[in-house]
């Protein structure tokens, strides 16, 4: 469909670009509660995931295979590069016509199922 390329940014991650649009990927760690123990303190122990923080397709290219070309590519990407990590994404519309159900349809399409909804809908690959 599109040539698209990808990048390493020390600042924001993996970019995955295209002429069309842009997606990014990060690694993030979710802090979960644990009973504390003398080999955890804390009571917390850090769960590390890759994140989708960004799935941008310009209005006038929309609808028409890019941003689904954008998000394969990058689910490829993790599958190879870390397939011990869990992939997620946030449900997030921008302001401009695109609304929630729709990006949660979108991303259930490719294989995303919803794992929290509160504060923001959170999705994970399952594949």
């Amino acid at each position: 469909m599109n040539q698209i390329t990808v990048t390493m940014d020390q600042r924001v991650g993996i970019i995955f670009k295209s002429p069309f649009g842009v997606c990014t990927l990060s690694h993030d760690v979710e802090f979960r509660d644990v009973p504390c123990s003398p080999e955890n303190p804390e009571g917390y122990k850090e769960v590390p995931y890759v994140l989708i923080s960004g799935l941008d397709v310009s209005p006038e290219y929309r609808r028409q295979g890019h941003g689904r070309a954008l998000l394969r590519a990058a689910i490829a990407y993790v599958k190879r590069k870390f397939p011990h990590l869990p992939l997620k994404i946030a449900a997030v519309p921008d302001h401009d016509g695109i609304s929630l159900e729709a990006l949660i349809a979108f991303y259930a399409s490719e294989g995303f199922e919803t794992v929290e909804t509160d504060p923001v809908v959170c999705m994970e690959y399952r594949g």
